[in-house]
């Protein structure tokens, strides 16, 4: 019963370090899905960002990078954003290469995104299988 306590206790002041916490942000709507169009001057014009994940790496495609000074930073393109639909097609399910060559043979983007931390970090996590 004591146990019980102080892990309920621990619980509280966990989310009290939390809510004080100077990146805590209790705004959802900076997690909602959102739309924003990237126009390239040419198509060998840089993206502005970098992307990580993938189909094969059993995670969604996340901006991993946004280079400074950029439309995609002024975009509001940030680190952790997920693509979740370019130019219509799915990028929930995608294959790291394929999502490369659709971004980067276009000139006119329309980007779903949503910013998903968390999914983020798994990105880093190292998925193993047993083969045996």
């Amino acid at each position: 019963m004591i146990w019980g306590y102080r892990k309920r206790r621990n619980r509280c002041q966990d989310y009290i370090l939390r809510y004080h916490h100077q990146d805590y942000k209790n705004d959802l709507q900076i997690f909602l899905p959102r739309t924003v169009t990237l126009i390239r001057d040419k198509v060998s014009d840089a993206l502005g960002f970098n992307i990580r994940g993938g189909k094969e790496h059993y995670c969604g495609i996340y901006l991993s990078k946004v280079m400074p000074n950029t439309e995609a930073e002024r975009l509001g393109l940030r680190e952790a954003d997920q693509i979740l639909y370019v130019n219509g097609i799915n990028f929930e399910d995608i294959e790291h290469a394929k999502a490369v060559k659709i971004l980067k043979s276009n000139q006119h983007i329309d980007m779903t995104l949503r910013f998903f931390p968390y999914g983020y970090k798994k990105t880093y996590d190292k998925v193993g299988r047993n083969l045996n």
